[in-house]
């Protein structure tokens, strides 16, 4: 499908300068022809990624006048993104996915169900061995810490998983940017065999060796944000020869071009007029433009949810470190808790209300600090995964988090369990079954809070180090409400309503209560107790637990809007509007 741009304006705003901007692009006009390997190129600072941007309708900031056209028809950045694939610079996928596991899942969800499984699978083998993956189908992406496939492996990973929709036209982002010479040249030798099969193949390369400048069909020259050429790759070396700027011999043009500008030239030469006259020209009626085009194809929320599911099932099981830890942690606080409160009942009464009171509230604190912090890394290396491929209109956002929240919950479940076993028995606490499972309750949904603080303050923050920053802040002026330190009955009237948001205070009292509840207490009453450390007046075992459980709903739920204000915010096109 031929793409078109027509007097094309982008500027940005400067930070703490009002109402000042700075232009971009200015008033740029060309056509990409389909069956063509078209290649952005200019200097650092050109504009060529954001004309990208601009044409692909993953621009996000600023504000752009002019229009954007496929075969003749005026279409938005949404609707282009409805026709397109898309590849970005840096490659984000699940890095405990191995190859053929990343373009099956891209293939399960975006090949209609008209299709049966069978041939999607026949079709991943058939994209896999064209884009020469074949052999390390079954090697896992990999991170940082985790060996896995090389870097041009994971760009034609990231590739192969826009193919499997078999879009029509396809923008790639720096494809080649840290890949070796050779892998270099064999991405783009396959992507000048995909545009010769009809594909429109817009890709930007900051300056592309001469052997991959030979495997260039046309070429889009940005210099200052307007256009210095645009045309065929083997006429610009003549264009700039016969106008006094000869390549000297065995130079690479991509080098000798960026030395040179000549915009006015451009725009009085006889291919500039051409290339505008084709931008301008072409159907009008809509007839072969965008209204007839085949759309990307939406899964549902049912066939999304199982495949969403499956893989957050095995990056679980392949993060055996983490799951180590899990339980290591269970092992070590264990210990502690049980050295250090072993027996409280063989102790004398003030010592037995004392420890028994510190056990409990460590118990709270540990957990939610444990679970609140502990998965920030993990989480939000998934959240930016999550974002590419949302982006990409692979799945919704009520699959992604009902899959994660499934997939939590055996281990906010069973770990916790195993927590509560290990200490319960060997504190000395009351031996009923009745307290023993509201104990193992409490305990649970700490842990399930304790999660959905860390869960929300991941997606209600776009920055790491924020999100690092926040949940220290939130917890820690909440522990002195949570009834240990300070006597809550005690607290003064203007600052009190602090307690009622604490979220280890509903845990705490829940449990305190639980325990002293019918014990047997030598000179003394647990009632009395509890006046006197102030927890009396501060609701019933159930009303707590209650309480605790609308806290954990409370953040589940700010998670999930906190995520989708966040993807709402990142894929808001900028808008055509009136340049003033």
């Amino acid at each position: 499908m031929g793409i078109s741009f027509r007097d094309l304006s982008y500027w940005v705003p400067l930070p703490g300068k009002g109402d000042k901007k700075k232009n971009i692009l200015k008033s740029i006009t060309g056509a990409l022809r389909p069956g063509r390997f078209t290649v952005i190129m200019g200097a650092s600072g050109a504009g060529k990624t954001s004309l990208l941007n601009l044409i692909s309708g993953e621009a996000r900031l600023g504000g752009t006048s002019g229009q954007l056209l496929i075969n003749g028809q005026e279409v938005r950045g949404k609707e282009v993104r409805e026709l397109a694939g898309f590849v970005q610079q840096d490659d984000l996928i699940m890095d405990t996915m191995t190859v053929r596991e990343a373009v099956t899942m891209s293939a399960l969800l975006r090949i209609p169900p008209s299709v049966s499984r069978e041939e999607k699978l026949q079709k991943v083998d058939e994209i896999l061995d064209l884009m020469q993956l074949t052999k390390a189908a079954d090697t896992i992406i990999g991170s940082t810490q985790v060996k896995g496939v090389s870097g041009g492996e994971r760009k034609r990973t990231s590739i192969s998983m826009e193919l499997v929709s078999n879009p029509s036209i396809l923008f790639l982002d720096e494809p080649t940017s840290g890949l070796d010479t050779y892998t270099a040249y064999s991405v783009c030798k396959f992507l000048k065999e995909l545009a010769s099969s009809g594909r429109t193949i817009v890709a930007t390369l900051h300056q592309p060796s001469s052997e991959i400048f030979d495997l260039i069909d046309d070429v889009v020259l940005l210099a200052n944000g307007e256009i210095m050429y645009a045309g065929p790759a083997d006429q610009v070396v003549p264009y700039f020869g016969a106008r006094g700027y000869p390549c000297p011999r065995h130079s690479n043009p991509a080098d000798f071009l960026f030395m040179n500008y000549l915009l006015d030239e451009w725009k009085r030469s006889d291919l500039g007029r051409s290339i505008e006259l084709l931008a301008r020209s072409g159907p009008e009626d809509g007839r072969m433009g965008y209204a007839n085009a085949q759309k990307k194809y939406h899964s549902t929320f049912h066939i999304q949810l199982p495949i969403l599911m499956r893989r957050a099932w095995k990056n679980v099981l392949r993060n055996r470190m983490v799951i180590m830890f899990r339980f290591l942690e269970i092992v070590v606080l264990g210990f502690f808790l049980d050295a250090v409160f072993w027996k409280i009942p063989e102790r004398g009464i003030n010592s037995q209300i004392q420890n028994r009171c510190g056990a409990l509230f460590f118990l709270v604190v540990n957990q939610l600090f444990s679970y609140s912090t502990g998965s920030l890394m993990p989480i939000y290396g998934e959240r930016v995964v999550f974002e590419r491929e949302y982006g990409a209109g692979m799945y919704s956002l009520p699959a992604y988090f009902v899959s994660k929240v499934l997939i939590e919950i055996p281990f906010l479940l069973i770990a916790p369990f195993l927590l509560s076993i290990v200490t319960y028995f060997a504190l000395g606490l009351q031996l009923t079954a009745g307290k023993f499972f509201i104990y193992v309750a409490t305990v649970i949904l700490n842990a399930i809070l304790g999660a959905g603080i860390g869960l929300f303050a991941v997606c209600s923050f776009k920055r790491l180090d924020v999100t690092l920053v926040f949940v220290p802040l939130l917890l820690l002026p909440m522990i002195i409400f949570a009834g240990l330190f300070v006597n809550l009955d005690g607290v003064q009237g203007w600052i009190r309503w602090v307690q009622w948001i604490s979220p280890m205070k509903y845990s705490y009292v829940a449990l305190v209560k639980n325990e002293l509840g019918g014990l047997d207490l030598p000179g003394t009453s647990p009632d009395q107790v509890l006046e006197e450390i102030g927890l009396s007046g501060q609701g019933s075992v159930a009303v707590n637990i209650i309480a605790c459980l609308g806290l954990c709903i409370l953040f589940w739920v700010g998670a999930y809007l906190g995520l989708q204000r966040l993807i709402a915010s990142s894929r808001k096109s900028i808008k055509p509007q009136k340049q003033a």
